[in-house]
């Protein structure tokens, strides 16, 4: 669509001119029906004068008098002021274009306010002297009510030009259609509007002590306040509850994590994050360094350059620690992996400085494999105690793929084998595996005799007999619990009980084993971890909670306090003092979340 200029109305045309002389007809028709005349003139400057006179010279009360009046005139100012802004504060939300609930409440009140200003307060302070009688009460009341015409005008425009960062931050605070009003009251006052506010509260006092003569006589300016800085915070999943306005104390030096959170806005919804959004302690994942090494079959890139291009996945999913999922293993499916990747791979991790990122390792042992044991043993030689290992038995037929179908079905749609070839194949390696029993017994004893010095977790548990055989290994963590009944056994045992995001988010496992939202919903988890998708973290709790199997904070802790338990890292993943400051700032979008911003103490991205 073209739009058109209009062109400048012409002031020489016949019609220009013939309204001109039409408004000056007007003139001169009003002042002959007034009567103004130079007579009239002459007569006003005589009486003028005679006034002068009988009011000269001036009278004036005692000082004690005068100070009584003064006071009496500034009660009227303040208490009339007080009045105007509140009414006004209601009136000007309910006339603010971006937080009227409804056209109607919006013409309703932008109504009484061209009202109230256009009535003058003399008028006003006449009709409640036939009402009230001469006194303050009527002063009080005509202006107030004459204030609310200005006053309202300013703080209704002052709220429609709130940016848009705290308007979506009040829509991120969890209001919902019915609660524009509370929201605002909480959270309408951010330090672009309470300046503004401040400066025409006082002007209208001072313009409210300039009219009280009208009940007391006498008149004093009020001075306008200066300007001040406010300061809102985020709303925060912090223990075991939802903060608003909350201002998290966090890093060494007393850093204060948050942003201003306040903005009533029209059918605001979700639960923070950056610029008001709802925030979240930093999150763990695990796994995907291999993908990231290798993103096609043949295509190994350098490990360096996989660390880093995975690190920018991690920062936009949230996550500011990871564990590296290092298998000391020889491959037996599609993924290669090798005892002597998996060293390589770790020495990259100890050498990779400068990140956004903690970068940490977990060992994940094959105990069927006694190049990795030995591996392993070197490895854990070298570094301090305290070291998370996981041990795993991936042999079709038990654990993960307990069903062995599973597995055929697996390798028949990765490796594009037939029925027989994969069922051919799957007793082949069954076969092998089992000739290795004697290294898994060796495997599992020296396990139990280091647990003491490492954080030891249990791979895919199927059954109650099996948590017990964990816990008396040493084991402090169930991971990926098959089945219902391990799960609960595990909890029985007060073991942490990790599920990875995708079951959360596919509804199921993919092999058949128990799903994570049933699990979740009969309380048995206490953390979820990536399982190879970092950005699945967030998206996995933000489900849970909009389904009701847990509650927002609840959710929220699954992946942060609860990996950092897991993980047995006491310094993060809660919002206290002296913790560790990594603070998520989150759009929780429909359907999906979107991180928005990341404060760390290793840095802001």
């Amino acid at each position: 669509m073209t739009g058109r200029t209009l062109a400048r109305p012409r002031t020489d045309s016949v019609l220009g001119m013939a309204a001109l002389l039409g408004l000056l007809g007007l003139a001169g028709w009003a002042f002959a029906a007034l009567s103004i005349n130079v007579a009239t003139l002459i007569d006003s400057g005589r009486n003028a004068a005679d006034f002068a006179a009988r009011m000269l010279p001036l009278d004036f009360p005692t000082a004690g008098e005068l100070l009584r009046l003064t006071g009496q005139t500034m009660s009227i100012v303040i208490c009339a002021t007080l009045l105007s802004v509140v009414l006004s504060t209601g009136l000007a939300v309910l006339a603010a274009g971006n937080t009227a609930p409804h056209r109607g409440a919006r013409f309703g009140a932008r109504t009484v306010i061209v009202a109230a200003r256009a009535v003058p307060d003399v008028v006003l302070a006449t009709v409640f002297f036939r009402l009230f009688g001469f006194g303050a009460l009527a002063g009080v009341l005509a202006m107030g009510l004459h204030s609310v015409g200005m006053v309202g005008k300013l703080y209704a425009d002052a709220v429609e030009q709130i940016d848009e960062g705290p308007r979506e931050a009040m829509r991120a605070g969890g209001a919902g259609r019915g609660s524009w009003w509370p929201a605002c009251c909480r959270r309408c006052c951010p330090r672009s509007w309470r300046p503004r506010c401040t400066g025409w509260t006082s002007t209208c006092g001072s313009r409210s002590s300039s009219a009280s003569w009208v009940s007391t006589g006498s008149a004093a300016p009020s001075r306008p306040a200066a300007d001040r800085v406010c300061a809102g915070h985020p709303r925060s999943g912090a223990g075991d509850r939802v903060r608003g306005d909350h201002r998290a104390r966090c890093g060494r030096r007393g850093a204060r994590a948050g942003r201003r959170c306040c903005r009533a806005a029209r059918q605001a919804r979700r639960g923070l994050r950056g610029r008001g959004r709802p925030g979240c302690r930093g999150r763990a994942a695990r796994h995907g360094i291999e993908n990231e090494q290798l993103p096609r079959p043949g295509a190994e890139l350098p490990i360096e350059f996989a660390l880093l291009s995975f690190e920018g996945k991690l920062r936009a999913a949230g996550v500011t620690t990871v564990f590296h999922g290092i298998s000391f293993e020889d491959t037996h499916h599609d993924i290669p992996r090798s005892v002597g990747q998996a060293e390589k791979t770790c020495e990259a991790i100890d050498a990779y400085t400068g990140g956004l990122v903690d970068h940490r390792i977990l060992y994940r042992l094959d105990v069927r494999s006694p190049e990795a044991l030995s591996a392993l043993a070197r490895r854990l030689d070298q570094v301090p105690d305290g070291a998370l290992v996981s041990h795993e038995d991936h042999t079709p037929g038990q654990g993960q793929y307990a069903v062995r179908e599973h597995y055929e079905r697996y390798l028949m749609g990765s490796r594009g084998m037939s029925d027989a070839e994969a069922r051919e194949h799957v007793d082949q390696l069954i076969a092998d595996r089992d000739g290795r029993l004697d290294i898994r017994e060796e495997a599992l004893v020296w396990l139990a005799a280091r647990s003491a010095r490492i954080r030891l977790l249990g791979h895919d548990p199927s059954s109650a007999a099996e948590i017990a055989e964990l816990r008396d290994r040493g084991c402090a963590v169930a991971e990926f619990p098959t089945t219902i009944e391990a799960a609960e056994a595990a909890r029985a045992h007060g073991l942490p009980v990790v599920i990875g995001a995708p079951n959360i988010l596919r509804g199921r496992s993919h092999n058949g084993n128990a799903s994570g939202r049933d699990l979740v919903g009969r309380g048995l988890v206490t953390a979820l971890v990536s399982d190879y998708l970092p950005s699945g973290l967030l998206a996995a709790a933000m489900l849970l909670a909009e389904q009701g199997l847990a509650t927002l904070p609840a959710a929220i802790g699954l992946v942060t306090a609860g990996p950092a338990e897991v993980a047995g890292l006491p310094d993060r993943g809660r919002l206290e003092p002296g913790l560790r400051a990594d603070f998520v700032l989150v759009e929780p979008r429909r359907p999906w979340p979107v991180v928005r911003s990341v404060l760390s103490s290793w840095g802001v991205w």
